[in-house]
């Protein structure tokens, strides 16, 4: 059973989990970043965690037009037109 937990937890959704828990955690720094000229710009994985979590924040805030304009914004900078497209419909 010790040895299934452990297999799991290195190739099934764990680590799935974990990155998402990451990207969410993350989001608050990653938005500030991205709003800020002054900041270092955001690379492609960092634009992908920020698109996450802002998907997350958004299913709980769907009512929130600026976080749907920045997953759109920033589904086209990802190359992502669903993504992009889908947020400026909720927005």
């Amino acid at each position: 059973l010790v040895v299934a937990a452990i297999s799991y937890s290195q190739t099934g959704s764990y680590p799935q989990v974990r990155a998402w828990q990451q990207a969410t955690a993350q989001t608050p720094g990653l938005l500030a970043r991205a709003l800020d000229p002054q900041a270092q710009p955001l690379n492609e994985e960092e634009m992908a965690r920020l698109a996450l979590g802002l998907r997350t924040r958004l299913q709980n805030d769907a009512g929130n037009v600026e976080g749907w304009l920045m997953l759109g914004r920033t589904g086209m900078v990802l190359g992502n037109a669903g993504t992009a497209t889908g947020a400026y419909a909720n927005a």
